[in-house]
């Protein structure tokens, strides 16, 4: 522990008591009032030490000192989260967990690549369930009846049921709404879809009003929430949900913009906005859902190939089908879940996009190269007015690199676990039943003890974007996304192909984490990649942009929005535009 770090805390915090001019009985109320925080921190500082110290196996992780009684770090945790997470590492580092007081609640965060590959190791003894409830409820409107069903479900997340377990096959929402977006988006259903996408973001960019001749637009992001956002919703959802309800992008879009909000369960109250457009969504979906009830589907009939422009992919028809057999899952409950589908589908890959593009169109001699690798993997189609070898475009290095190094750098989420039938031992630590567990992205992606930051004639800092961070080059000693011994490196570079790099992942379970990890991770990760690069290698070669900043510069990430997955820009990019002649 840094006791001198410790000691000028609370010097600051006794400064409060120090009023210019204050005499007597002023200052005699101003120190009763400051009393209670400086004992808060003096006792929660002094358990932490005695936690900390101890040598004792299997205890729970200390409770992170704190001047604010009962709410302990509750405000500075929802004032500024990044703030409050980049303190707690620089301080205590990220191997040694700690407990967050956050009101009645508690939260330990748990950082460090060993913790990290401990946990996704024994992710079968951990459940989302209750912090899944929690978010369902404030972001997506999750009504009463559908969450105490949903918790009510103790069946697992395997194929069988968990022993215990009395719930019925057909109630097991948490196995089969993950279970079959799973089976769509994996395997033989993944590629189905992404040929639509592909399909549909031709026709979307092809059709749009960017002409051959320069042109100003306000704001490049807005082409990725209208074209882009079609495109993957028409793949998934069908056609007739925008049919049904021509404004459900704007709605989304303001709805994405205020949910941060939402989960932190700010009242409706206080910020009625976010609550409106959530309303509005979910009514555009409800009318949606009432149009399509009356066509009548078989679940089991449903198969990867098959797609309709009333439900769009197969799994959308069979999610129906599911929820019809659950009596608590009503309009409203599906109308939710649905979505909290089509938020998760799109307000993370879309804005992971628009990073990948900007970082290519801001470097001409990236942008060079990134063309001449998608242009390799252009075919011919009769559906299409664009189209590419999929498989071959997805598996391209630099291109795998660029998608990677995105991520890395701009997907900052909270993985939250909890042990679900018995305490669970990480490492020396012990992490009791239903307790919240937090695994930080950020905390994983900008660690500089781990991730390499190039040499000392090209340096590459963990705060920047590296295309080439995730490449390995044949006899580059320094190369790779992990900081290593030269030697190690040499050993990687036997087993190196002779020409060219290769994209590499390999040791980063527990330091490059955007979809999680474990039994739980995001399982519309694959359709993400595949969705974030096809929209990329389509738009490098189908336009010029010149970004309309000063020195090119590229807008900051909205910190709003961390903790929540991908930031979004926290400003406009004005830029200019033109149709390229191919």
């Amino acid at each position: 522990m840094d006791y001198q770090r410790s000691y000028r805390d609370l010097e600051r915090l006794t400064s409060l008591l120090r009023f210019s001019g204050c005499t007597g009985e002023t200052f005699v109320i101003a120190s009763a009032l400051c009393l209670p925080f400086i004992l808060t921190y003096l006792v929660t500082l002094w358990r932490f030490e005695i936690v900390l110290r101890s040598k004792e196996k299997g205890k729970q992780p200390p409770i992170l000192p704190h001047i604010i009684p009962i709410l302990g770090h509750a405000v500075p945790f929802a004032w500024d989260t990044r703030r409050a997470i980049s303190a707690i590492t620089k301080r205590f580092g990220n191997t040694v967990p700690v407990r967050l007081q956050l009101g009645v609640a508690e939260m330990t965060l748990l950082s460090g690549p060993d913790n990290l590959l401990s946990i996704w190791k024994q992710s079968q003894k951990l459940t989302t369930k209750g912090y899944r409830a929690l978010l369902a409820n404030n972001m997506f409107g999750f009504p009463e009846s559908a969450s105490s069903f949903y918790m009510a479900d103790n069946s697992g997340l395997g194929r069988s049921p968990h022993p215990d377990s009395n719930i019925l096959p057909e109630h097991r929402i948490d196995y089969l709404t993950h279970s079959s977006v799973a089976r769509f988006l994996t395997g033989t259903g993944l590629m189905p879809l992404s040929q639509r996408f592909m399909e549909n973001l031709a026709e979307q960019l092809s059709t749009n009003h960017i002409g051959h001749d320069w042109d100003s637009l306000s704001d490049l992001y807005s082409i990725f929430q209208t074209d882009v956002f079609r495109a993957a919703l028409k793949a998934a959802f069908g056609t007739y949900i925008l049919f049904l309800t021509p404004e459900f992008c704007q709605d989304f879009w303001a709805f994405d913009n205020g949910l941060a909000l939402l989960a932190k369960g700010f009242p409706r109250w206080l910020t009625p906005a976010p609550y409106k457009a959530r309303d509005k969504c979910l009514e555009n979906i409800k009318k949606w859902h009432h149009f399509t009830k009356g066509i009548s589907h078989n679940a089991k009939a449903v198969n990867v190939d098959d797609w309709d422009p009333y439900f769009g992919a197969g799994v959308m028809r069979y999610r129906q089908e599911l929820y019809s057999k659950m009596e608590a899952m009503d309009a409203d409950g599906v109308a939710s879940e649905d979505l909290g589908l089509i938020w998760a589908a799109n307000a993370n890959a879309i804005p992971c996009a628009f990073w990948f593009l900007i970082e290519v169109f801001r470097s001409p001699s990236l942008l060079l190269r990134v063309r001449s690798e998608v242009e390799s993997c252009l075919i011919q189609s009769s559906t299409a007015e664009m189209a590419f070898d999929i498989t071959k475009l997805c598996n391209n290095p630099l291109l795998q690199s660029i998608y990677a190094e995105t991520l890395r750098l701009r997907v900052w989420h909270f993985a939250i676990r909890s042990p679900d039938r018995a305490d669970l031992n990480v490492g020396d630590w012990l992490f009791p039943k239903n307790k919240l567990i937090a695994i930080s992205s950020y905390t994983a992606h900008m660690d500089r003890a781990t991730w390499n930051t190039g040499t000392d004639e090209d340096p590459h800092p963990i705060e920047d974007f590296w295309a080439d961070r995730f490449l390995i080059y044949p006899g580059d000693s320094a190369s790779g996304p992990l900081k290593s011994s030269p030697i190690a490196q040499a050993e990687k570079q036997e087993n190196e192909p002779e020409h060219g790099p290769r994209f590499s992942t390999e040791g980063l379970a527990g330091i490059w984490i955007p979809y999680g990890g474990g039994q739980r991770m995001c399982p519309g990760r694959h359709f993400a990649k595949q969705e974030i690069i096809l929209t990329c290698a389509m738009m490098s070669i189908m336009f010029d942009v010149e970004l309309d900043t000063p020195n090119g510069s590229i807008p900051e990430s909205d910190m709003r929005g961390f903790g929540f997955g991908a930031m979004k820009p926290k400003s406009k990019a004005p830029c200019r535009i033109r149709r390229r002649v191919r």
